[in-house]
């Protein structure tokens, strides 16, 4: 049993993520705007008897809104504000795991991406992630950054730019027509959350595994598969609004995990179809905040 710290308990990843490890018998700490981990005094909020790993799960920004550039610096200068005083306090012995994307970072032209892959950022979204990771690789952390696809599942939120899952389901379940964002042959690389807590249950466990890992599904899925997936499932007709692709959109990426399972000797457990019949069977979590 450790005493795990998450910032952004709020959020779709940090929720779900708080849950799992619980389940699993850890002690979750769960630090938010409400309770943040930095206090009022600028020194961090630590339990009486300490942490033994923290995820760092928060982000004031999306891919969608990281055009803002003041709310960008905003984050960034937090996330640098905190990484100094943790590291002060921990001394870099205290595993400190963050949360990158996968999606933004990498830059090379060929698919699927390794961890070796050229990353200059895709978006404004990309390169804080990029500049964020540089800090931890650059200090005494003992820090792990994971680079994930797309996660979905119970409790992700629509309406705010990502989550094509999400926002799928929502629009069925409303009986709304389906925004298609740019081709239905533009792929992703979509993993269920269950998936991601199981790998970062494991990584805390495992010692020694610092360093940037990509955590995804390892396999390519397109709009058009995944509209196919929608359809057996609900077995309704699913209408689509066409809508012209974004600038912070690619055509198309997925991961190679290889790095990650041979690792921590893990692999996804949950496919897509799965995934998505356990998406919509649960109940009453999504919304707009």
């Amino acid at each position: 049993m450790k005493n795990i710290g998450i910032v952004g308990s709020n959020g779709f990843i940090g929720k779900q993520l708080g849950i799992g490890l619980k389940d699993q018998g850890h002690n979750i700490f769960r630090y938010n705007r409400e309770n943040p981990i930095v206090g009022a005094n600028n020194s961090l909020v630590i339990p009486e008897g300490g942490l033994d790993a923290i995820v760092w799960a928060a982000a004031r920004v999306n891919p969608v809104t990281a055009s803002i550039a003041d709310e960008v610096d905003l984050e960034y200068r937090e996330w640098i504000n905190f990484l100094q005083l943790w590291n002060e306090h921990q001394g870099g012995t205290v595993p400190l795991v963050y949360l990158s994307s996968g999606g933004c970072v990498y830059t090379d032209v060929a698919v699927p991406f390794t961890e070796e892959s050229m990353a200059l950022g895709t978006n404004a979204y990309g390169q804080l992630k990029l500049r964020i990771e540089d800090s931890i690789t650059q200090t005494k952390s003992c820090g792990t950054i994971l680079r994930l696809s797309n996660v979905y599942g119970k409790g992700q939120m629509h309406g705010r730019g990502q989550g094509v899952i999400a926002e799928w389901k929502y629009k069925i379940n409303n009986e709304l027509k389906i925004p298609l964002i740019g081709s239905l042959e533009s792929f992703r690389d979509y993993i269920h959350i269950n998936d991601v807590t199981e790998a970062i249950s494991i990584l805390l466990s495992t010692p020694n595994k610092q360093g940037i890992y990509n955590l995804g599904s390892g396999v390519p899925t397109s709009l058009e598969t995944l509209a196919e997936v929608f359809k057996k499932i609900t077995r309704s007709t699913i209408e689509f609004e066409i809508h012209g692709k974004r600038s912070t959109d690619r055509n198309g990426y997925y991961l190679d995990i290889s790095k990650i399972s041979s690792s921590l000797d893990w692999k996804p457990k949950i496919g897509l179809s799965d995934g998505i019949l356990l998406t919509l069977s649960e109940e009453g979590e999504e919304n707009t905040n």
